[in-house]
């Protein structure tokens, strides 16, 4: 499968020249590191456990960790900077 067929049936949601993917790279690497620590940590450890789970109990313990970080602060602050219209000031750590 090619580029653009990846992109049609919704595989990829962007793809880039060879000559500009590194700078794409370095655009959505500075966009999640103005995240959450939080939640890039968490949302990590979710997807680690999605990947390989295949025991109920594995799928209930990442629902588990997403219910736990919609209730971290980082979470409220990030809501309430959205409806502020201002840029969040997470927890770093």
């Amino acid at each position: 499968m090619d580029a653009a067929e990846a992109l049609r049936i919704g595989l990829v949601q962007q793809v880039y020249p060879a000559d500009q993917c590194e700078c794409a790279l370095s655009k959505l690497t500075e966009t999640i590191l103005v995240g959450s620590p939080f939640t890039l940590r968490e949302s990590k450890r979710m997807l680690n456990i999605v990947a390989g789970a295949l025991a109920p109990s594995e799928t209930e313990e990442s629902l588990d960790q997403f219910v736990e970080a919609t209730q971290s602060a980082d979470f409220g602050e990030g809501v309430d900077a959205f409806l502020a219209k201002r840029p969040p000031q997470f927890r770093r750590g």
